[in-house]
């Protein structure tokens, strides 16, 4: 289930482009670019995903950033110990609060959160 919530952190925080040349019967990648480009447009302004170590209480993380008024949404993975958490946009620049979370020591991963849209 790690494997899987880290690998849709990924697929949905970036979108990768293969540039140039034609198909290849062998290996499509083979001798080709691949440029990846950060996708912030899908970020839910306000609302960070994390991880928080089985030792530790989301409780601390939230005292700490008081002044963010950082506050629990909802427990998304009991089984992980992951949680949806809000924070004041306008007390501080997003990607500034994103690192502060991770750098907390109650905080194992941390990531925006994302919307997500089914494929056809």
């Amino acid at each position: 289930m790690r494997l899987y919530f880290t690998l849709s952190i990924i697929l949905f925080s970036f979108i990768l482009i293969q540039c140039g040349g034609s198909k290849s019967t062998t290996n499509d990648y083979e001798g080709k670019d691949i440029i990846i480009i950060p996708d912030n447009s899908q970020d839910i302004p306000g609302e960070i995903l994390v991880e928080i170590f089985k030792n530790k209480k989301v409780e601390s993380l939230v005292t700490d950033m008081d002044k963010y008024r950082l506050s629990v949404i909802r427990k998304v993975s009991p089984s992980l110990n992951i949680f949806l958490l809000y924070y004041d946009m306008s007390a501080i620049d997003p990607d500034k609060m994103l690192k502060m979370i991770k750098k907390h020591e109650s905080v194992k991963s941390a990531e925006f959160n994302k919307k997500i849209s089914t494929r056809e």
